[in-house]
């Protein structure tokens, strides 16, 4: 072992050394030797060399000090297409649009539109490999979720996946490697997002998430189409409670499983809220002990969260709607219908929010016993930390993201 470790050390030492010669040599405009030794540097992929990436580089400028505009700008092209740290990546691009390289090779030569469409058709052979590959993040869930291992399911899914994308955007500055997709609904006016995210190493644009966030109109983007949505499943809600009280002397049940186990719900998964942001199905909360001679402003039931402020709401006479936060907040505790994540954040002191965030951002330490103490800690806290959670739903960290989620729907530690 310690043999081996000798030889490795050897390698890396040669390397440096040749580096060095390389960065001399530019220095002394001996450019054909600066290019020799940093070509050697580039060429020994081995495990510790971290010269490479900085080969390149300085190759690059070899060949344009030397005149050969072409080679520099290869060399700062093959440089991001490695993901270098960002301030190198962004000198490499900063150079390479400098010595005139075209800015279309920074992007992928497929468009977003035609991605998609490349998405479906695979979907279509039921290649579940490549449509995988072709996706990322939540979207790929998704994909996992509803096709699975089967490749009849994932046939099945483009005569779902509907919709036409009538426009794209390639986001530039703070938006730059993302795009994005609007999509039309056929035979509607309502439109979405779709999100798309560049593989700086392949350069490819990937699928990587859905808006549910509607530009005109209502819908519940899913692969089971857009006849769904949240609102829709509240009214079904609606019409079976109605149902249920005509046989029960106006009263309405004690949950809504009792709906469901006595067929008034004729789809079952009405009784749940489809998160927009994530896609996962839990449970409207429902308050119960009302009836339906009760004030037609009181709120029978409600999803769980409430998304950009607005939370998906059905009235005992059976009318559904998107609510305004605060509203419903005043409205739910003036009929006295407690449930988790109603404490008002005014109702804490400052000091005991900022131990609760601080709580929160460890819930991406790297250390698991930090994660799982901070998790602990919150959900014993219960109603009282939600508002602060609330504040990281949509935090930048995945880790975060998702632990913050777990925790509001109450999920354990080792869960």
């Amino acid at each position: 072992m310690e043999a081996v470790k000798a030889i490795a050390l050897s390698v890396i030492l040669a390397i440096s050394g040749w580096f060095n010669d390389g960065l001399k040599d530019l220095e002394a405009k001996k450019y054909d030797e600066a290019i020799a030794g940093f070509t050697k540097v580039y060429e020994k992929d081995v495990p510790g060399n971290a010269f490479r990436e900085l080969a390149l580089f300085f190759r690059g400028q070899a060949y344009f000090e030397k005149g050969d505009k072409e080679k520099a700008c290869a060399d700062m092209l093959a440089l991001i297409r490695m993901q270098p740290a960002k301030e190198l990546a962004q000198e490499g691009k900063a150079l390479y649009l400098k010595w005139g390289g075209a800015p279309e090779k920074l992007l992928p030569a497929v468009s977003p539109k035609a991605v998609w469409a490349n998405f479906l058709e695979a979907a279509r052979k039921g290649d579940q490999k490549l449509v995988l590959k072709m996706s990322s993040g939540m979207f790929r869930e998704l994909i996992r979720k509803e096709a699975g291992n089967d490749p009849e399911q994932l046939k099945a899914l483009p005569e779902e996946l509907t919709f036409v994308p009538v426009e794209e955007k390639i986001g530039e500055k703070e938006e730059e490697g993302k795009a994005e997709l609007l999509f039309q609904v056929p035979d509607t006016e309502v439109k979405f997002k779709m999100f798309l995210v560049q593989d700086v190493k392949s350069n490819v644009w990937l699928i990587d998430s859905l808006d549910e966030r509607v530009v005109d109109g209502e819908i519940d983007i899913s692969v089971k189409g857009a006849s769904q949505s949240n609102l829709a499943r509240l009214k079904l809600i609606g019409q079976a409670l109605k149902i249920y009280a005509a046989d029960y002397s106006d009263l309405f049940p004690a949950t809504l499983d009792v709906l469901k186990e006595g067929g008034y719900l004729e789809n079952e998964n009405a009784v749940f809220w489809k998160n927009p942001e994530d896609n996962e199905q839990v449970p409207f909360v429902y308050c119960p002990g009302l009836k339906q001679t009760d004030d037609v402003d009181k709120i029978i039931v409600a999803s769980p969260l409430a998304v950009d402020g607005w939370r998906d709401v059905l009235f005992v006479d059976e009318h559904a709607e998107k609510m305004d936060e605060d509203k419903f907040k005043e409205a739910v505790a003036k009929q006295g219908w407690k449930f988790k994540g109603l404490v008002k954040k005014e109702d804490i002191s400052e000091e005991k929010q900022n131990e609760l965030r601080d709580t929160v951002r460890k819930l991406a330490d790297t250390d698991s016993n930090v994660r799982i103490a901070a998790k602990k800690k919150l959900l014993e806290m219960g109603l009282d930390a939600f508002p602060i959670l609330n504040e990281f739903i949509n935090d930048p960290d995945p880790e975060i993201r998702i632990e913050v989620k777990n925790i509001l729907k109450g999920k354990q530690p080792n869960e």
